[in-house]
């Protein structure tokens, strides 16, 4: 009587220990794989098993199983199976399953790029049946989470009326970018020019484009200001308004996927790189700036007939949007400047509303006895120091940015003789 159980324990024995030896590499229990193409509509519990490489780097094939995992599968290498990409071999570099899940993950060394076919099959054994070569799917659901800032990419100039000449570009992972849901047409972006959600909006149409570092397994959209749908107008300007030195412009994806697809809706801003301000600078003497060329005595300029001369000028000049008003940074760019002595020319002839006879300028002469002026048009230093810098051949001073005070007192101004 003893004999037939002494058996039944030696099989019950070496069953447990085989089974514990395969837990420990590769075993599925004698499972199936799934052979199923994604549905039509998506469905965000995959109610519809498939294989499938969705993962945002495109480097691992999900492959569901009929069973349930009992024991952690860990395997290293290609452990049976082989995947194609594009109609080439694809190196697999380990196996993987969790207990409890109805799928194995077939993690492959290299990425699946866009437009690229896969295909998995599997000839081991351990528990899991060999099938021949499959595909594999994305049918990934685009979603707002799918993009973040990458660059704003813009030549506007800043001189009032401005015209947006901007691409603000987005980042997608390349499992979204290669899905079989995605559309540029389908991806869009909504600017509002002034206030978030506020008109005066454009829709602006999606291309694919880069960035001057791109990242591994990342696919880039851009949207161009010139690049609109809506409205049918033009490009948005901005207008030449006095005391306005700029503007904030708010850049959201706008996603117009059908509910089977991906979302309907204007994602929210991606960051605040996504909002972006225009500067929108009026002429240095548009108001609040004014151009001043005071004496630096008051009322040194004013000069009795017979009375001699000796007096300067100074700049004391505020520059338009110097300092800025919000929302735009200060117009404190390079200037180029001249300052013209005589360019009014009174003529001569010596009378109260006639030019000052004898005026030299920094040594120079600039009108003579009789009161005529020597310079047509007037004169201004060449090649000299002047403004705080040096005047080239046509009197003109270049001020280097940040251009943020005024120049102080201009050449010293005298009569030669009464």
């Amino acid at each position: 009587m003893s004999h037939p159980k002494t058996l039944t324990y030696v099989k019950y024995w070496i069953v447990i220990f085989c089974f514990y030896c395969l837990g420990t590499g590769i075993a599925y229990s004698q499972a199936t794989a799934v052979n199923n193409a994604p549905p039509g509509t998506y469905d965000p519990g995959y109610a519809t098993q498939y294989i499938r490489h969705e993962t945002d780097a495109q480097n691992q094939i999900l492959v569901p199983i009929n069973t349930t995992l009992t024991t952690a599968v860990t395997c290293a290498g290609a452990c049976g199976f082989t995947v194609t990409i594009a109609g080439a071999g694809a190196a697999i570099t380990s196996v993987a399953g969790p207990v409890g899940a109805k799928q194995i993950l077939v993690n492959l060394g290299v990425s699946v790029q866009t437009g690229q076919a896969v295909t998995i099959a599997y000839s081991g054994s351990a528990g899991l049946n060999s099938f021949g070569a499959r595909t594999s799917y994305n049918a990934r659901y685009i979603r707002c989470t799918d993009f973040t800032f990458a660059a704003f990419n813009d030549a506007s100039l800043n001189c009032a009326p401005v015209t947006p000449n901007s691409q603000m570009v987005f980042a997608v992972p390349l499992g979204a970018r290669n899905s079989s849901r995605w559309s540029t047409t389908l991806t869009t972006a909504r600017v509002s020019w002034t206030a978030i959600n506020t008109a005066p909006q454009s829709v602006l149409q999606g291309v694919q484009t880069t960035v001057a570092t791109p990242a591994a397994n990342t696919a880039y959209i851009g949207f161009s200001s010139s690049n609109w749908i809506a409205p049918t107008t033009a490009t948005y300007v901005y207008p030449n308004t006095p005391g306005v030195c700029g503007y904030t412009s708010h850049w959201n994806v706008r996603l117009q996927y059908s509910a089977a697809n991906g979302e309907n809706t204007n994602c929210p801003l991606a960051g605040a790189p996504a909002s972006q301000s225009y500067a929108s600078y009026n002429n240095d003497s548009v108001l609040p700036g004014v151009i001043a060329l005071p004496p630096v005595v008051a009322n040194s300029d004013e000069v009795c007939v017979g009375t001699p001369v000796s007096m300067q000028f100074m700049d004391d000049t505020d520059l338009n949007c110097n300092p800025a008003v919000s929302p735009s940074p200060a117009n404190d760019k390079t200037r180029w400047v001249r300052v013209v002595y005589g360019s009014l020319d009174l003529g001569g002839g010596n009378t109260a509303t006639s030019n000052i006879p004898n005026i030299t300028v920094d040594g120079v002469p600039v009108t003579n006895a009789s009161g005529n002026l020597l310079f047509a048009g007037g004169y201004y230093p060449k090649n000299t120091a002047a403004l705080g810098g040096t005047a080239d051949a046509f009197g003109v001073v270049e001020i280097t940015q940040p251009v943020n005070a005024n120049r102080g007192p201009l050449l010293q101004i005298l009569t030669s003789s009464v």
